[in-house]
């Protein structure tokens, strides 16, 4: 039997459980031209968060969120507006 000690540690996956990430399909539909872009986002968004926690560098989910989406139009070559990320951020 090992003598390591490990921590209590109860880890829950909320993604998609309590953020309904639906509701933005119209905002990914009308900025991108189609839905689909929005698993697109949500993966990245996803691994950038797991990211950031686990490199101990703390960034708040709303600010991930945003740069995931500024990533994903650029290699969409998706112009974004002011008015589009303050509609996304809403």
């Amino acid at each position: 039997m090992s003598s390591e000690s490990f921590p209590s540690i109860i880890v829950f996956d909320v993604n998609e459980t309590l953020l309904d990430i639906n509701t933005l399909t119209p905002f990914f539909t009308r900025v991108f031209g189609k839905q689909t872009v929005l698993r697109e986002w949500f993966a990245q968004l996803v691994l950038y968060s797991q990211t950031m926690t686990l490199s101990d560098l703390y960034t708040p989910f709303g600010e991930i969120g945003v740069g995931a989406l500024q990533m994903i139009a650029n290699i969409g070559q998706v112009t974004l507006t002011a008015y589009d990320i303050s509609e996304f951020k809403e």
